[in-house]
Protein backbone atom coordinates (compact mmCIF):
# COMPACT_ATOMS: atom_id res chain seq x y z
CA UNK A 1 0.00 0.00 0.00
CA UNK A 2 0.97 3.52 -0.40
CA UNK A 3 1.64 5.64 2.34
CA UNK A 4 -0.68 8.36 2.83
CA UNK A 5 -0.19 12.22 3.15
CA UNK A 6 -1.51 15.74 2.40
CA UNK A 7 0.13 18.39 0.80
CA UNK A 8 -0.42 21.93 1.57
CA UNK A 9 -3.59 22.79 -0.34
CA UNK A 10 -5.72 19.95 1.54
CA UNK A 11 -9.09 21.36 2.76
CA UNK A 12 -8.03 21.92 6.35
CA UNK A 13 -5.03 24.15 5.07
CA UNK A 14 -7.86 25.69 2.97
CA UNK A 15 -10.26 26.41 5.90
CA UNK A 16 -7.51 27.90 8.24
CA UNK A 17 -6.45 29.97 5.21
CA UNK A 18 -10.46 31.01 5.10
CA UNK A 19 -10.99 31.51 8.79
CA UNK A 20 -7.98 34.12 8.36
CA UNK A 21 -9.85 35.83 6.23
CA UNK A 22 -13.28 35.22 6.61
CA UNK A 23 -14.68 39.24 7.76
CA UNK A 24 -16.92 38.62 9.76
CA UNK A 25 -14.52 37.03 12.52
CA UNK A 26 -13.65 40.28 13.64
CA UNK A 27 -11.20 39.22 15.94
CA UNK A 28 -9.29 36.52 13.57
CA UNK A 29 -9.04 39.55 11.08
CA UNK A 30 -8.35 42.40 13.79
CA UNK A 31 -5.86 39.96 15.36
CA UNK A 32 -3.49 39.46 12.07
CA UNK A 33 -3.90 42.69 11.21
CA UNK A 34 -1.94 43.63 14.42
CA UNK A 35 0.45 40.87 14.38
CA UNK A 36 1.95 41.13 10.81
CA UNK A 37 5.38 40.90 11.79
CA UNK A 38 5.49 38.41 14.25
CA UNK A 39 7.78 35.40 14.10
CA UNK A 40 5.99 31.90 12.78
CA UNK A 41 5.98 30.03 15.19
CA UNK A 42 4.61 32.77 17.70
CA UNK A 43 1.74 34.00 15.28
CA UNK A 44 0.81 29.89 15.28
CA UNK A 45 0.78 30.22 19.32
CA UNK A 46 -1.34 32.93 19.55
CA UNK A 47 -3.60 31.38 16.82
CA UNK A 48 -4.19 28.66 18.67
CA UNK A 49 -4.56 30.44 21.89
CA UNK A 50 -7.52 33.17 19.98
CA UNK A 51 -9.40 29.42 18.64
CA UNK A 52 -9.42 28.13 21.92
CA UNK A 53 -10.94 31.07 23.59
CA UNK A 54 -13.37 31.80 20.76
CA UNK A 55 -14.70 27.94 20.80
CA UNK A 56 -14.98 28.19 24.68
CA UNK A 57 -16.74 31.62 24.72
CA UNK A 58 -19.06 29.70 21.94
CA UNK A 59 -20.17 26.91 23.89
CA UNK A 60 -21.07 28.84 26.99
CA UNK A 61 -23.61 31.57 25.73
CA UNK A 62 -25.12 29.49 22.71
CA UNK A 63 -27.90 29.64 22.87
CA UNK A 64 -29.02 30.82 26.57
CA UNK A 65 -32.42 30.69 26.62
CA UNK A 66 -32.69 27.32 25.24
CA UNK A 67 -29.69 26.20 27.28
CA UNK A 68 -32.49 27.10 30.47
CA UNK A 69 -34.99 25.40 29.12
CA UNK A 70 -33.39 22.11 28.31
CA UNK A 71 -31.14 22.16 32.12
CA UNK A 72 -34.71 22.44 33.30
CA UNK A 73 -36.14 19.39 31.45
CA UNK A 74 -33.66 17.22 32.21
CA UNK A 75 -33.96 18.18 36.00
CA UNK A 76 -37.55 16.90 35.87
CA UNK A 77 -37.49 14.06 33.11
CA UNK A 78 -35.50 10.73 33.50
CA UNK A 79 -36.39 9.27 29.88
CA UNK A 80 -34.43 10.76 27.04
CA UNK A 81 -37.18 9.39 24.79
CA UNK A 82 -39.43 11.20 26.32
CA UNK A 83 -37.36 15.04 26.99
CA UNK A 84 -36.59 14.44 23.35
CA UNK A 85 -40.26 14.00 21.54
CA UNK A 86 -41.07 16.71 23.79
CA UNK A 87 -38.69 19.12 23.24
CA UNK A 88 -39.22 22.07 20.59
CA UNK A 89 -38.26 21.73 17.27
CA UNK A 90 -34.89 23.56 17.49
CA UNK A 91 -32.68 23.80 14.14
CA UNK A 92 -29.31 23.77 16.01
CA UNK A 93 -27.78 21.69 18.90
CA UNK A 94 -28.13 22.65 22.51
CA UNK A 95 -26.24 21.85 25.52
CA UNK A 96 -26.66 22.14 29.22
CA UNK A 97 -25.48 19.63 31.99
CA UNK A 98 -22.88 18.97 29.22
CA UNK A 99 -25.61 16.91 27.31
CA UNK A 100 -25.34 17.98 24.16
CA UNK A 101 -29.44 17.52 22.26
CA UNK A 102 -29.43 17.36 18.82
CA UNK A 103 -32.42 18.54 16.68
CA UNK A 104 -35.17 16.44 15.09
CA UNK A 105 -33.45 16.37 11.58
CA UNK A 106 -32.85 13.44 9.60
CA UNK A 107 -29.49 14.52 8.42
CA UNK A 108 -26.31 11.63 8.20
CA UNK A 109 -25.29 11.42 11.45
CA UNK A 110 -21.21 10.34 11.58
CA UNK A 111 -20.04 9.04 14.72
CA UNK A 112 -16.10 8.95 14.98
CA UNK A 113 -13.95 6.87 17.69
CA UNK A 114 -10.87 7.86 19.02
CA UNK A 115 -8.42 10.05 16.69
CA UNK A 116 -5.00 9.76 19.57
CA UNK A 117 -3.19 12.57 17.53
CA UNK A 118 -4.40 11.32 14.24
CA UNK A 119 -4.60 14.13 11.37
CA UNK A 120 -4.45 12.23 8.90
CA UNK A 121 -7.65 10.02 9.63
CA UNK A 122 -9.36 12.84 10.05
CA UNK A 123 -9.24 14.08 7.07
CA UNK A 124 -10.31 11.27 5.56
CA UNK A 125 -13.45 11.37 7.84
CA UNK A 126 -14.30 14.97 5.76
CA UNK A 127 -13.68 13.16 2.70
CA UNK A 128 -16.30 10.80 3.53
CA UNK A 129 -18.53 12.66 4.79
CA UNK A 130 -18.23 15.35 1.93
CA UNK A 131 -18.59 17.78 5.11
CA UNK A 132 -17.30 20.38 2.18
CA UNK A 133 -18.75 19.39 -0.91
CA UNK A 134 -22.28 19.14 1.10
CA UNK A 135 -21.79 22.81 2.13
CA UNK A 136 -21.76 23.56 -1.28
CA UNK A 137 -24.79 22.47 -2.32
CA UNK A 138 -27.72 23.89 -0.50
CA UNK A 139 -29.85 21.18 -1.38
CA UNK A 140 -27.83 18.69 0.16
CA UNK A 141 -27.92 18.13 3.68
CA UNK A 142 -25.18 18.93 5.76
CA UNK A 143 -23.96 16.04 8.00
CA UNK A 144 -23.83 15.90 11.48
CA UNK A 145 -19.93 15.04 13.12
CA UNK A 146 -20.29 13.69 16.44
CA UNK A 147 -16.48 12.83 18.20
CA UNK A 148 -16.47 10.58 20.87
CA UNK A 149 -13.40 12.15 22.37
CA UNK A 150 -9.63 11.47 22.92
CA UNK A 151 -8.64 13.45 20.63
CA UNK A 152 -4.74 13.55 22.02
CA UNK A 153 -1.95 11.02 23.21
CA UNK A 154 0.10 8.24 21.65
CA UNK A 155 -0.29 9.76 18.12
CA UNK A 156 2.00 11.67 16.31
CA UNK A 157 0.43 14.83 15.37
CA UNK A 158 -1.34 16.22 18.35
CA UNK A 159 -1.13 19.92 18.06
CA UNK A 160 -1.65 19.19 14.22
CA UNK A 161 -4.92 17.30 15.04
CA UNK A 162 -6.66 19.84 17.16
CA UNK A 163 -6.07 22.58 14.85
CA UNK A 164 -7.79 21.08 12.72
CA UNK A 165 -10.93 19.73 14.92
CA UNK A 166 -10.69 23.39 16.36
CA UNK A 167 -11.51 25.04 12.91
CA UNK A 168 -13.90 22.21 11.39
CA UNK A 169 -15.51 23.55 15.01
CA UNK A 170 -15.31 26.86 14.50
CA UNK A 171 -16.67 26.82 10.58
CA UNK A 172 -19.41 23.93 10.86
CA UNK A 173 -20.26 25.08 15.12
CA UNK A 174 -23.83 23.60 14.64
CA UNK A 175 -22.71 20.46 12.53
CA UNK A 176 -19.85 19.27 14.86
CA UNK A 177 -20.07 17.78 18.26
CA UNK A 178 -17.05 17.51 20.43
CA UNK A 179 -17.27 15.15 23.41
CA UNK A 180 -14.71 14.56 25.70
CA UNK A 181 -12.69 11.35 26.19
CA UNK A 182 -11.09 10.24 29.12
CA UNK A 183 -7.36 10.97 27.52
CA UNK A 184 -8.51 14.74 27.16
CA UNK A 185 -7.35 16.55 30.17
CA UNK A 186 -4.47 17.25 32.94
CA UNK A 187 -3.61 19.86 35.15
CA UNK A 188 -0.31 21.56 36.23
CA UNK A 189 0.76 20.95 40.40
CA UNK A 190 1.73 24.27 41.94
CA UNK A 191 5.40 22.67 42.20
CA UNK A 192 5.18 22.22 38.33
CA UNK A 193 4.50 18.89 38.02
CA UNK A 194 1.95 17.52 35.62
CA UNK A 195 -0.99 15.23 36.11
CA UNK A 196 -2.93 13.28 34.05
CA UNK A 197 -6.26 11.56 34.20
CA UNK A 198 -4.89 8.53 33.33
CA UNK A 199 -1.71 6.42 34.42
CA UNK A 200 1.81 6.95 32.64
CA UNK A 201 4.42 4.50 33.67
CA UNK A 202 7.89 5.94 34.72
CA UNK A 203 9.49 3.64 31.79
CA UNK A 204 6.99 5.33 29.18
CA UNK A 205 8.07 8.32 27.04
CA UNK A 206 5.86 11.16 28.45
CA UNK A 207 6.25 13.14 25.49
CA UNK A 208 3.39 10.71 23.72
CA UNK A 209 1.19 11.93 26.09
CA UNK A 210 -0.23 15.54 25.24
CA UNK A 211 -0.27 16.95 28.91
CA UNK A 212 3.86 16.36 29.06
CA UNK A 213 4.22 17.44 25.20
CA UNK A 214 2.15 20.56 25.90
CA UNK A 215 4.22 21.38 29.32
CA UNK A 216 7.18 20.84 27.18
CA UNK A 217 6.54 23.01 24.65
CA UNK A 218 5.07 25.69 27.35
CA UNK A 219 8.58 25.68 29.11
CA UNK A 220 10.86 26.02 25.93
CA UNK A 221 8.42 29.55 25.02
CA UNK A 222 9.64 32.93 25.03
CA UNK A 223 8.45 34.44 27.89
CA UNK A 224 6.96 36.80 25.74
CA UNK A 225 4.75 34.13 24.05
CA UNK A 226 1.70 33.66 26.30
CA UNK A 227 1.22 29.91 27.52
CA UNK A 228 -1.36 27.80 26.08
CA UNK A 229 -1.24 24.82 28.64
CA UNK A 230 -4.23 26.21 30.36
CA UNK A 231 -5.81 27.01 27.49
CA UNK A 232 -5.93 23.75 26.07
CA UNK A 233 -7.36 22.07 29.21
CA UNK A 234 -10.16 24.66 29.85
CA UNK A 235 -11.54 23.90 26.53
CA UNK A 236 -11.69 19.91 27.19
CA UNK A 237 -13.19 20.19 30.36
CA UNK A 238 -16.19 22.00 28.99
CA UNK A 239 -16.61 19.93 26.48
CA UNK A 240 -20.02 17.73 26.49
CA UNK A 241 -19.86 13.87 27.95
CA UNK A 242 -22.96 12.81 26.28
CA UNK A 243 -24.74 13.63 22.97
CA UNK A 244 -28.08 12.61 21.93
CA UNK A 245 -30.69 12.11 19.21
CA UNK A 246 -33.83 10.85 17.78
CA UNK A 247 -34.12 9.54 14.66
CA UNK A 248 -37.34 7.07 13.38
CA UNK A 249 -38.57 7.33 16.88
CA UNK A 250 -35.17 5.77 18.52
CA UNK A 251 -33.02 7.24 20.68
CA UNK A 252 -29.36 6.78 20.62
CA UNK A 253 -26.92 8.14 22.51
CA UNK A 254 -22.99 8.68 22.28
CA UNK A 255 -20.34 8.93 24.97
CA UNK A 256 -16.75 7.90 24.77
CA UNK A 257 -16.67 4.93 27.24
CA UNK A 258 -20.25 3.48 28.51
CA UNK A 259 -22.84 3.35 31.54
CA UNK A 260 -22.84 4.76 34.88
CA UNK A 261 -21.53 1.99 37.18
CA UNK A 262 -25.04 0.65 38.57
CA UNK A 263 -25.82 -0.13 42.48
CA UNK A 264 -25.60 -3.92 42.09
CA UNK A 265 -24.11 -4.59 45.61
CA UNK A 266 -24.71 -2.81 48.75
CA UNK A 267 -20.90 -2.94 49.55
CA UNK A 268 -17.52 -1.86 47.46
CA UNK A 269 -16.35 -5.21 46.05
CA UNK A 270 -13.04 -5.93 47.55
CA UNK A 271 -10.03 -7.07 44.43
CA UNK A 272 -9.96 -10.59 45.39
CA UNK A 273 -13.70 -10.76 45.28
CA UNK A 274 -15.38 -12.22 41.89
CA UNK A 275 -18.25 -10.34 40.64
CA UNK A 276 -19.57 -13.42 39.66
CA UNK A 277 -19.31 -15.17 42.89
CA UNK A 278 -20.52 -12.51 44.64
CA UNK A 279 -23.47 -12.03 42.54
CA UNK A 280 -24.99 -15.35 43.16
CA UNK A 281 -23.67 -15.98 46.87
CA UNK A 282 -25.52 -13.90 50.00
CA UNK A 283 -28.64 -12.44 48.68
CA UNK A 284 -28.42 -9.33 51.73
CA UNK A 285 -24.98 -8.10 49.33
CA UNK A 286 -27.15 -7.85 45.88
CA UNK A 287 -29.51 -4.97 45.01
CA UNK A 288 -32.47 -5.49 43.45
CA UNK A 289 -31.75 -4.42 39.54
CA UNK A 290 -35.10 -2.48 39.44
CA UNK A 291 -33.01 -0.01 41.88
CA UNK A 292 -29.52 -0.60 40.46
CA UNK A 293 -29.88 3.24 38.87
CA UNK A 294 -31.98 4.71 41.52
CA UNK A 295 -29.52 6.83 42.59
CA UNK A 296 -29.88 8.95 39.03
CA UNK A 297 -33.23 9.80 39.03
CA UNK A 298 -32.87 12.37 36.21
CA UNK A 299 -30.96 12.93 33.10
CA UNK A 300 -29.25 15.71 34.76
CA UNK A 301 -27.79 13.49 37.53
CA UNK A 302 -25.90 11.84 34.83
CA UNK A 303 -23.41 14.31 34.89
CA UNK A 304 -23.94 16.03 38.11
CA UNK A 305 -20.88 16.45 40.37
CA UNK A 306 -22.01 15.03 42.98
CA UNK A 307 -22.95 11.75 41.90
CA UNK A 308 -20.70 9.19 43.09
CA UNK A 309 -20.92 5.70 42.89
CA UNK A 310 -19.76 3.13 45.84
CA UNK A 311 -15.89 3.59 45.14
CA UNK A 312 -15.99 7.21 44.67
CA UNK A 313 -15.54 7.95 41.66
CA UNK A 314 -18.03 10.47 39.53
CA UNK A 315 -20.92 9.65 37.15
CA UNK A 316 -18.99 11.33 34.64
CA UNK A 317 -15.85 8.96 34.96
CA UNK A 318 -17.88 6.20 34.90
CA UNK A 319 -19.05 6.95 30.96
CA UNK A 320 -15.60 7.93 30.38
CA UNK A 321 -14.20 4.86 31.38
CA UNK A 322 -16.37 1.92 31.29
CA UNK A 323 -16.69 -1.08 29.23
CA UNK A 324 -19.51 -3.31 27.92
CA UNK A 325 -18.66 -6.83 28.10
CA UNK A 326 -20.18 -10.02 26.72
CA UNK A 327 -19.21 -12.48 29.79
CA UNK A 328 -18.52 -11.71 33.50
CA UNK A 329 -14.80 -12.35 33.51
CA UNK A 330 -12.72 -9.86 34.91
CA UNK A 331 -15.18 -7.31 35.51
CA UNK A 332 -13.07 -5.14 37.43
CA UNK A 333 -15.85 -3.90 39.35
CA UNK A 334 -13.54 -2.30 41.91
CA UNK A 335 -11.52 -0.25 40.09
CA UNK A 336 -12.32 2.74 37.85
CA UNK A 337 -12.21 1.09 34.85
CA UNK A 338 -15.31 -1.13 35.11
CA UNK A 339 -16.94 -3.68 32.90
CA UNK A 340 -20.74 -3.96 32.29
CA UNK A 341 -22.76 -6.90 31.52
CA UNK A 342 -25.95 -6.98 28.93
CA UNK A 343 -28.29 -6.78 31.79
CA UNK A 344 -26.93 -3.30 33.02
CA UNK A 345 -27.37 -2.56 29.56
CA UNK A 346 -30.71 -3.34 29.57
CA UNK A 347 -31.72 -1.77 32.86
CA UNK A 348 -29.76 2.01 32.12
CA UNK A 349 -31.69 1.40 28.84
CA UNK A 350 -35.08 1.17 29.82
CA UNK A 351 -34.41 3.75 32.89
CA UNK A 352 -33.26 6.68 30.44
CA UNK A 353 -35.10 5.79 27.25
CA UNK A 354 -32.05 4.88 25.15
CA UNK A 355 -32.64 2.64 21.91
CA UNK A 356 -28.66 2.85 21.17
CA UNK A 357 -25.42 3.39 22.29
CA UNK A 358 -22.20 4.21 20.64
CA UNK A 359 -18.97 4.39 22.53
CA UNK A 360 -15.28 4.43 22.10
CA UNK A 361 -12.48 3.76 24.17
CA UNK A 362 -11.31 0.43 23.03
CA UNK A 363 -9.06 -0.69 20.13
CA UNK A 364 -10.91 -2.06 17.37
CA UNK A 365 -8.61 -4.12 14.82
CA UNK A 366 -11.52 -3.69 12.31
CA UNK A 367 -12.89 -0.11 13.52
CA UNK A 368 -16.31 -1.37 14.99
CA UNK A 369 -17.85 -3.74 17.02
CA UNK A 370 -21.37 -4.32 17.93
CA UNK A 371 -22.15 -5.78 21.29
CA UNK A 372 -26.04 -7.26 22.89
CA UNK A 373 -27.61 -7.39 19.51
CA UNK A 374 -26.44 -4.00 17.86
CA UNK A 375 -27.72 -2.00 20.79
CA UNK A 376 -23.89 -0.56 21.12
CA UNK A 377 -21.26 0.14 18.71
CA UNK A 378 -17.70 0.40 19.39
CA UNK A 379 -15.92 2.68 16.92
CA UNK A 380 -12.05 3.18 16.50
CA UNK A 381 -11.28 6.30 13.83
CA UNK A 382 -7.38 5.78 14.30
CA UNK A 383 -5.55 3.48 12.61
CA UNK A 384 -2.63 2.66 10.09
CA UNK A 385 -4.49 0.56 7.79
CA UNK A 386 -6.59 2.98 5.49
CA UNK A 387 -8.48 2.26 2.46
CA UNK A 388 -6.11 5.01 0.88
CA UNK A 389 -2.76 3.76 2.07
CA UNK A 390 -0.62 3.40 4.58
CA UNK A 391 -1.07 6.04 7.86
CA UNK A 392 2.35 6.60 9.84
CA UNK A 393 0.70 9.29 12.31
CA UNK A 394 -1.48 6.57 14.19
CA UNK A 395 -0.12 4.77 17.00
CA UNK A 396 -2.07 1.72 15.61
CA UNK A 397 -0.83 0.65 12.51
CA UNK A 398 -2.88 -2.90 12.93
CA UNK A 399 -5.96 -0.93 12.99
CA UNK A 400 -8.66 -0.32 9.90
CA UNK A 401 -9.65 2.67 10.99
CA UNK A 402 -14.24 3.62 10.78
CA UNK A 403 -16.64 5.55 11.60
CA UNK A 404 -20.30 4.94 12.15
CA UNK A 405 -23.33 6.60 9.82
CA UNK A 406 -26.45 6.82 11.33
CA UNK A 407 -29.44 8.35 9.21
CA UNK A 408 -33.34 7.23 9.55
CA UNK A 409 -32.67 4.70 12.33
CA UNK A 410 -30.26 2.55 10.93
CA UNK A 411 -26.41 2.19 11.54
CA UNK A 412 -24.03 1.15 9.33
CA UNK A 413 -20.09 0.83 9.13
CA UNK A 414 -17.83 3.60 7.22
CA UNK A 415 -14.03 2.12 6.51
CA UNK A 416 -11.39 5.18 6.59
Amino acid sequence: MSETSYKTNDPFSVLLDLIHRKSDLETFKNWLQQNEDLPTDLRIALQRKMMLEIQVQNLNVRPVQRKVHLSESMQKEASFKTLLSNLPDWNEPVTAHQICILPKTSNPKYIIGDLHADSISLMRIVEISELFNRQSDKSADLPTLVFLGDYVDRGSNHLGLLDCLLALKLWFFDNVVLLKGNHDGGYVEHNGVVKTPYFVGAEEDHLQYFPHLLRHYELGMAKSQAPFFHDYMSFFDILPIVCAWLSQDKVFMAVHGGIPRPSVFTRPLTDKEVFSEVLVGAQEDVIDPRHWFSKLPCIASLTALDAIDEIGRSRIQNMLWSDPSEDDNSMRWHTGRFKFLDIHFTHFSAQFGIDVLFRGHVVQNSGMKSYFDNRIYSVYSTGGQLLSGINRESAYPEVTPAMALEQFGEVIKCSL
